[in-house]
């Protein structure tokens, strides 16, 4: 798994508002993606490998996680 400082290319979620941010960044050599809160980058941030990320990223495009 990689280390924090080794994740990279940031990017801030499209859906994220003034108040509710989130940002996920990526290992591309460890195949390694992490989400942070924006707003305070110190806090833990959840670590997912490909497999687990791409998972994620499916159900969030079919709407699995929208709220009801």
């Amino acid at each position: 798994m990689a280390q924090l400082h080794q994740l990279s290319h940031w990017r801030k979620s499209s859906y994220s508002h003034d108040t509710d941010c989130v940002e996920w960044g990526s290992d591309p050599a460890a195949s390694t993606f992490g989400v942070r809160d924006t707003k305070n980058r110190d806090a833990a941030t959840l670590l997912f490998d490909r497999a687990e990320w791409s998972m994620f990223v499916d159900g969030v495009r079919r709407g699995r996680f929208d709220l009801r």
